[in-house]
């Protein structure tokens, strides 16, 4: 029996750990990964039995202290090589250590008692594949060998067990085991890429134990350190920190107090593959997988990283992060254009982690989520972030359905959804209620002649939820409702309806009770609310035909009809001439204004003259006829500019105007803008201050939307060319241009360099 267990054992452990002679177990740059957690803790020794764990050592010492649950009585541990076997001293627990031989060695417990024993094991065992006394040296000497030590670039390591025993989570680490010579210190030197993040624990000590992180520069600054003022136990979490290197090369110290004491650790290195950028910047927008996504960064001191996701909609989402330091996570969305703060998160500590979770709807006009995530206490650590976003659209869409009765029957067919009508086909959808989202209106379409009646069924499902499916028979040139008919669940969860209509359009109306009687006391958002799931079945009956309606005509209605045909066919046309002779008044006025250059001097030469209407006149034709015009062949048109930008998407110039062009008593300037690359949409021209207090928007020409120091141009297709006339208000002292927008979906923005000073004439 005794030798079924430790075989079945074995080869356990032979997949985990590199402790057995036949070498099992991950490496990477030189130093074998060994998961001594997995392989010391919770063994279960039945009374009677034993187990023998193989490994292959190298010359040093050792130390084992293994925990049976405060009586260690029944158990023999003892350590052993070719030469000599170690026997433990039994208290409480079991504690041997002394010295070993290279080549193989064995760690044997055995039950000796009556009881079955769980016990668990720390231990410093000098491991062929692992750093030791041998590795080290006695003094900071530059001139010996960097050893070069496990490292992971894959971040998802660090969470990929967050509830490992012991806290363990990088299981790519180097295993440390060492025992003191005396009181001397000991000092290793590792490989250390600039910006990486060096992990270290300090997992088990038979004594006093400090370890240091030092920079390799000549300096030695302490970079990070862990201390245990005494012995650990087996129930000691592992101390853990992170610190960011600060060149190529780290040492690593470790010193104590207590003569010929022994302790295991571990050091990892993560690799800087952060491709998130610093404040201010915009990243590539990220794209969810299947409605979730997990990021994971770096963070060093004093850094921030951005997120930007694709939030298209209204959609409940939900944020997980994780973290090695305490994090300062702020979530923004942009809503019509503006970005609006949405939710700060706060981790809670969780053993050596920082956790958090929340969750938010986003409105309808939500385009962006921007998460910037940064050290609340500016420490070096690994974040992760995980985003869940779920739908509640309609009819198997991501979209929600329109609430509403429609206004008319055109607005009806262009909006609005129709449902099919046939029996034995089902329609789901959601009222989402946190949203305020309490009806879903669809269009029911019944083809027949005008004495045409049909039947219609209804049958809808619920959770246990109050919700209310009604028919409605539309008399669109009125909006009235001709009749209706409802079913209404409040404690089941099916109902069923019928209503006789004529032929037509008409509508399906499913509603929220809450809602409709004005009983909904939530906030907008609320997600302790939860949206309602329907169901729905509909099918139709021609219960009644009608007649086709015909008559022969006359024939002189024939011939009314082709003389009113030509009649509607020349109405038609006369718009198109319009615009045709039109355009061609507005060529040959550009024409015209193409030979005419300094245009600003000529209209401001009419004003010195009196003519102060007619240059006023004169600017409002020249803004849209000089628009025609090649855009280089504009600008020198209107003159020097003032303000000239170029970008590789954008060519923005500023003109100063005459005080006498202001409509309203403001400061005019005249602003051109050329679209060279993409389509701009949601497009912005800023008119900011360079000191003073802010400009104000209070006039332009062409109108456009406008709001505070920002004027809207809404959608710029390339090629186009664009002038306008912006009176500002404002005490300012001085005038900086930007323009921003959306180009594929993506934050463009253009400014110039320099201030234009609007008090100089």
């Amino acid at each position: 029996m005794q030798h079924r267990i430790a075989a079945i054992l074995f080869g356990a452990i032979l997949a985990i750990s590199p402790f057995l002679i036949s070498g099992g177990g991950a490496s990477h740059g030189g130093v074998q990964v060994a998961d001594e957690e997995a392989l010391l803790r919770d063994i279960s020794l039945p009374s009677g039995e034993s187990i023998s764990i193989t490994f292959s050592s190298r010359a040093g010492g050792f130390w084992v202290d293994a925990d049976c649950g405060g009586d260690c009585r029944d158990l023999l541990l003892t350590v052993s090589d070719n030469v000599s076997e170690h026997t433990a001293i039994i208290t409480d627990n079991a504690v041997v250590n002394g010295q070993l031989m290279e080549g193989i060695a064995w760690l044997n417990l055995s039950n000796t008692g009556s009881e079955p024993l769980n016990v668990d094991i720390q231990a410093s065992l000098p491991e062929l594949n692992s750093l030791g006394n041998a590795d080290s040296s006695l003094t900071r000497n530059s001139s010996v060998q960097a050893k070069s030590f496990s490292s992971t670039s894959d971040l998802t390591e660090i969470f990929a067990a967050k509830v490992a025993s012991g806290e363990i989570h990088d299981i790519s680490a180097t295993w440390i085991n060492a025992t003191f010579n005396e009181l001397d210190n000991m000092y290793w030197l590792v490989d250390a890429n600039i910006s990486d993040i060096l992990e270290l624990s300090l997992l088990h000590s038979s004594a006093d134990i400090e370890l240091r992180l030092l920079s390799g520069d000549e300096g030695n600054q302490i970079l990070a350190s862990l201390s245990s003022q005494s012995n650990s136990s087996s129930s000691t979490t592992a101390q853990r920190v992170w610190q960011t290197t600060t060149n190529n090369h780290t040492w690593l110290e470790a010193s104590t107090t207590t003569a010929n004491s022994s302790f295991s650790a571990r050091l990892a290195a993560h690799g800087s593959t952060d491709t998130w950028p610093a404040d201010g910047e915009v990243s590539d927008v990220q794209e969810l997988d299947e409605e979730s996504a997990a990021f994971y960064g770096l963070l060093s001191t004093a850094d921030e990283d951005i997120i930007m996701i694709n939030a298209s909609g209204p959609h409940l989402w939900k944020f997980t992060s994780s973290s090695t330091t305490a994090l300062d996570v702020n979530i923004s969305a942009m809503v019509d254009g503006i970005w609006v703060p949405f939710l700060s998160l706060e981790g809670l500590q969780s053993g050596s982690m920082y956790n958090s979770d929340s969750s938010i709807w986003t409105p309808e006009s939500t385009a962006l989520l921007k998460v910037s995530i940064s050290s609340l206490n500016e420490q070096t650590g690994i974040w992760s972030f995980d985003v869940m976003r779920t739908t509640f659209g309609d009819l198997d869409t991501n979209t929600d359905a329109h609430g509403a009765i429609p206004m008319n029957i055109d607005s009806a067919m262009e909006n609005w959804d129709f449902i099919q009508l046939k029996e034995g086909v089902s329609h789901s959808g959601w009222l989402s209620l946190p949203t305020y989202d309490g009806a879903d209106t669809y269009l029911l379409n019944l083809e027949g002649w005008e004495e045409s009646r049909h039947r219609i069924k209804l049958q809808l499902t619920a959770d246990n939820t109050r919700i209310v499916a009604e028919l409605i028979e539309m008399e669109w040139s009125s909006r009235t409702i001709v009749s209706n008919s409802s079913t209404i669940i409040e404690e089941g969860i099916e109902g069923m309806t019928t209503l006789e209509v004529g032929e037509g359009t008409h509508l399906l109306r499913i509603r929220s009770v809450e809602l409709m009687n004005g009983e909904g006391n939530w906030t907008w958002g609320d997600v302790g609310i939860n949206p309602i799931p329907w169901t729905i079945e509909i099918s139709s009956l021609q219960s009644e035909e009608g007649i086709e309606p015909w008559f022969e005509a006359e024939g002189f209605v024939s011939q009314a009809s082709t003389a009113l045909l030509y009649f509607l066919g020349f109405l038609m046309l006369a718009p198109v001439l319009w615009v045709i002779w039109t355009n061609r008044i507005h060529n040959r006025r550009a024409a015209q204004l193409a030979g005419d250059k300094e245009r600003l001097k000529t209209l401001r030469k009419m004003i010195s003259e009196g003519q102060v209407k007619q240059a006023i006149s004169d600017l409002k034709l020249s803004l849209r006829t000089i628009a025609a015009l090649e855009w280089e062949e504009g600008v020198e048109t209107w003159g020097e500019a003032s303000i000239r930008h170029r970008t590789d998407a954008v060519d923005l110039a500023v003109w100063k105007l005459a005080p006498e062009f202001s409509n309203k008593g403001g400061i005019p300037v005249l602003f051109g803008v050329h679209i060279l690359k993409g389509t701009w949409k949601v497009a912005a021209v800023r008119f900011e201050v360079s000191a003073g207090k802010h400009w104000k928007v209070i006039s332009t020409e062409p109108r456009f939307l406008s709001r505070e120091d920002e004027v809207f141009l809404d959608t710029l297709s390339e090629g186009s060319r664009t002038f306008l006339k912006v009176e500002l208000e404002g005490d300012g002292t001085g005038l900086e241009v930007s323009m921003s927008g959306l180009v594929d979906n993506k934050p463009m923005a253009a400014k110039h360099t320099g201030s234009l000073r609007l008090e100089e004439e």
